[in-house]
């Protein structure tokens, strides 16, 4: 499993410790715990899916491309 796929592992598994937020703040959320300088490349741009799910994909497509190695 690479360590992106770990990550897609990590993030519906916060998403289901944390119910109350939507699937776009669980997965910003996540990131911000599994790779923090990440998740500052993301904050505030369109790709950030904090307030709308419909930009996961690209968001998922952006961490993907852009992912620190371990």
């Amino acid at each position: 499993m690479t360590r992106y796929e770990e990550f897609l592992v990590f993030a519906d598994s916060y998403r289901h410790k944390h119910p109350a937020q939507r699937r776009g703040q669980a997965h910003f959320n996540a990131l911000t715990e599994w790779d923090p300088p990440l998740a500052e490349k993301v904050r505030g741009t369109p790709l950030d899916p904090f307030y709308g799910d419909e930009v996961i994909p690209d968001f998922l497509a952006f961490v993907r491309a852009n992912w620190s190695p371990a």
